[in-house]
């Protein structure tokens, strides 16, 4: 099948000539759907209109199509990256304002993708990283690995326990 790849800017840092367009002009014309999410028109890329091989959407609902994407591209905020670690998807990733280069860094350091150390990568940065995870199955693998230790938690069940812990005892709870 052909590759699919979900790019978004995400919810506070919004500036789609940031990520998202330097991602379109990389795939342009690839055998891969490129999906942009947040977006209604390339017009920010220098478009006119997209290339055939792009959708772009003002909004995407993550929970049913992160199952059937292959890479995903994001300024590395907290909530995207989980997600697609959730769904043992790969991550590209270039952010540089509040907590997003930590997180960048984490998803380079466990091996489930590319941190680009940049929030505005060249189209040949992001072409030559989306290449390389899609072409390299230990990106994959390594969210999948990740995907199965998430499903063993019940993370709002566990967060609730150790609260109610908290109330309890009025201590920290390590």
């Amino acid at each position: 099948k052909k590759p699919v790849v979900l790019v978004t800017q995400g919810t506070a840092a919004t500036n789609a000539e940031q990520l998202i367009a330097p991602t379109l002009k990389a795939l342009a014309g690839e055998d891969i759907l490129v999906i942009a999410a947040g977006v209604k028109s390339g017009e920010f890329a220098g478009m006119d209109e997209a290339s055939a091989n792009v959708r772009l959407e003002a909004f995407v609902p993550f929970k049913p199509l992160l199952p059937h994407v292959d890479l995903y591209v994001t300024n590395g905020g907290f909530g995207g990256v989980h997600h697609a670690l959730a769904n043992g998807v790969p991550i590209l990733c270039g952010g540089t304002t509040e907590d997003k280069p930590e997180i960048c860094n984490r998803v380079s350091y466990s091996g489930v993708g590319i941190n680009l150390r940049t929030n505005k990568p060249t189209p040949e940065q992001v072409y030559k990283a989306v290449k390389t995870v899609l072409s390299e199955p230990s990106y994959r693998q390594r969210a999948r690995q990740l995907q199965a230790e998430l499903a063993q938690h019940d993370a709002p069940g566990e967060a609730a326990a150790l609260l109610e812990r908290l109330a309890d005892t009025q201590r920290p709870v390590v």
